[in-house]
């Protein structure tokens, strides 16, 4: 544990030991300049699943319980979150029934039955932090459903507070003490609706990060793959936003600057601020294409690095050649102060 405290913010991928065949509360936190993966033991995450990491901290749900938790991999503190049965789209909870959840499908516009398990594992996407946790100001915001709705809580709420049922979120940050929403009508609100860049559809996965002072809007684009079953990445277009017009300009590199994505919440780090091997223009990614993200069947391994100067992906050798890694591994930066 010293040895990793004494790398201090730094990105650090969470890899779970998904060598053994039994559950385990070993993780790896793999460094990858110089490819080394320290283990750490997190019992509290144990046959838990990752659905975010902001501020130092990961966020954990299960199949046992409703339960969603924030966790300091380094301290082992723990925040509770308001459970899942708590969110807009829940009618009624039954624990200890099959089908214990009773909730409103935007997607058939109909109350359907179904397990707090899948609710937890498949129509929970991300959740993202304002600030610490350990503060008294933060807020939790979080995409759920299968339409991707937003909702969100804060400090001391027992309950998950709707934001908007018509709109589809792709991705949320928080900037400057404000929300930043992009949504499935290619438009990013923060007060006001600002277009989608012009010219660039396709399927694709949206990001939004802040990056020296600026929103950038990242798409992952992806593409089938027909031995595995599934998509996977191809390339990446990165776009900045112009408060003054409402307008996104493509860039076609950033610098010094390093991306990371994913399950995470997206952040940048400049090269300059961490130690040697570590070099700009690199947006990292990690798996979190949940459409074909199932447990037991494939899944997490769509994880590398895109180089925005020679367009091209380099992709982690130890993972990709598994057809199954779960939980998925996610990005985190450790503060130890």
């Amino acid at each position: 544990m010293a040895e990793i405290l004494n790398q201090n913010e730094i990105p650090w991928l969470v890899v779970p030991n998904y060598r053994s065949n039994t559950v385990s509360s070993s993780y790896g936190l793999h460094n990858l300049v110089n490819n080394k993966v320290y283990s750490i033991d997190l019992e509290e995450a144990k046959g838990k699943l990752f659905k975010g990491s902001s501020h130092d901290w990961l966020v954990m749900v299960d199949r046992i319980s409703t339960a969603i938790n924030l966790i300091n991999p380094i301290t082992k503190a723990q925040v509770q979150l308001p459970p899942r049965h708590k969110f807009p789209e829940v009618i009624s909870y039954h624990p200890g029934e099959e089908e214990d959840f009773t909730y409103w499908d935007f997607r058939v516009c109909k109350i359907l039955t179904g397990s707090s398990s899948d609710a937890n594992y498949y129509r929970l996407h991300r959740v993202i932090l304002s600030s610490n946790p350990s503060s008294n100001n933060y807020i939790a915001a979080s995409i759920y459903d299968q339409y991707s709705k937003l909702t969100f809580c804060r400090r001391g709420d027992t309950e998950w507070i709707n934001i908007d049922n018509e709109t589809n979120y792709d991705d949320i940050i928080f900037h400057k003490d404000e929300l930043y929403d992009f949504s499935s009508r290619m438009s990013l609100s923060i007060f006001d609706i600002i277009p989608f860049p012009k010219g660039r559809y396709g399927y694709f996965w949206s990001y939004l990060v802040e990056h020296s002072g600026q929103i950038l809007l990242i798409l992952r684009r992806l593409k089938w793959d027909e031995a595995r079953e599934r998509e996977i990445t191809r390339y990446f277009n990165v776009y900045k936003l112009h408060r003054s017009d409402k307008s996104w300009s493509e860039l076609s590199n950033i610098g010094g600057g390093l991306v990371f994505v994913g399950l995470n919440s997206s952040f940048s780090i400049s090269s300059a601020n961490l130690p040697t091997g570590w070099k700009g223009n690199k947006i990292y990614f990690t798996d979190n294409l949940f459409d074909f993200l199932e447990e037991g069947v494939r899944g997490g391994y769509d994880l590398g690095i895109y180089d925005m100067v020679e367009k091209d992906i380099y992709r982690f050798e130890d993972y990709t050649s598994n057809r199954l890694i779960w939980p998925p591994p996610v990005w985190i930066v450790l503060n130890s102060s």
